[in-house]
């Protein structure tokens, strides 16, 4: 076996396989510093070549070229692997270490129902803001006992920050406007609701309208509005539906939905939005190109993929 046989046999061993240069040795019959010596001869000859990927470095390119691209105040990355209940942990954390961070103590914080509201509620630290007020959003109670976390989220963040609660213990979509608007005439519903409308900073997710989502398995919807939706809709904040560029995409429905409207979360001091993962890229996507959002907490494919678009 030649010289250079000899380096690239060694250079594979120990790079590609994670062989010990003591092994190399044996295998190859020379000595252990012969090996040293060759592996890095292979890289002052460009035979081996070392590259090391920052993801802190990549992490905070992305960061920049998002808040350029959508004119976003805050942009906040996480790197997860595959699994979805750990996308979702991971997105809690950092949402969760955001608001501590942001949230002072003559604010008024809103947030929205569902899973990953629930992962940021729960990774909450004890913070004591005994003049802060926290607000719920939107309707979430479901007709169908599904769970929504709606309730538990914001006794989660009452319990956190020590401070009061306001609950809209209402459905987040009504069979009839007419249903709306006398709900809406109670002097405690229109409290509430005012409360979300003037808060300074409202912390929410995106939903995907499939099948397995909570809000689609709420029982909330007719047969002909879950096929118009499957056809026109790329997400949902507040269960009001948007398309692929953050326009309403089903009006009737929108006017029977109870809670914030979406273009009052473009007047937000913090409008932060918490989402990632393959199936709610498109409703990330959306939520951002219709300005809904300007604080974005996600994980670095999604950030990737934004980009790319």
């Amino acid at each position: 076996m030649d010289q250079l046989s000899k380096m690239i046999d060694a250079a594979r061993m120990y790079y590609e396989y994670d062989y010990s240069q003591q092994e190399i040795a044996k295998k190859l019959e020379m000595s252990r510093p012969t090996v040293s010596r060759i592996l890095k001869k292979a890289k002052q000859e460009g035979i081996v070549e070392v590259t090391i990927h920052d993801p802190s470095e990549q992490i905070e390119q992305q960061s920049s070229a998002l808040r350029d691209r959508f004119g976003l105040k805050e942009v906040i990355i996480v790197h997860v692997d595959e699994k979805e209940y750990t996308l979702k942990e991971k997105l809690g954390e950092a949402a969760a270490s955001f608001l501590d961070s942001h949230v002072q103590n003559d604010d008024i914080l809103a947030a929205s129902w569902g899973t990953t509201m629930y992962e940021t509620a729960k990774h909450m630290q004890t913070r004591p803001l005994p003049n802060l007020e926290i607000v719920q959003l939107n309707g979430g109670a479901s007709h169908s006992g599904n769970q929504t976390y709606a309730t538990e989220i914001i006794h989660l963040l009452g319990s956190a920050f020590q401070t009061d609660n306001w609950l809209l213990p209402l459905p987040a979509i009504v069979d009839h406007v007419s249903v709306k608007h006398a709900i809406e005439t109670d002097r405690h519903i229109q409290r509430v609701l005012q409360k979300g409308k003037t808060a300074q900073k409202a912390i929410f997710s995106v939903g995907a309208p499939t099948i397995d989502s909570v809000l689609m398995q709420t029982d909330y919807f007719t047969q002909d509005e879950l096929v118009k939706l499957d056809n026109e809709a790329a997400g949902e904040i507040c269960s009001r539906f948007f398309d692929d560029y953050g326009h309403i995409c089903h009006e009737e429905l929108n006017e029977r939905t109870i809670g914030i409207e979406l273009h009052e979360l473009k007047k937000k001091e913090f409008s932060i939005l918490v989402a990632g993962g393959q199936m709610k890229y498109r409703a990330v996507r959306g939520a951002l190109r219709g300005g809904y959002a300007n604080t974005l907490i996600t994980d670095q494919k999604t950030a990737g993929r934004l980009l790319k678009d």
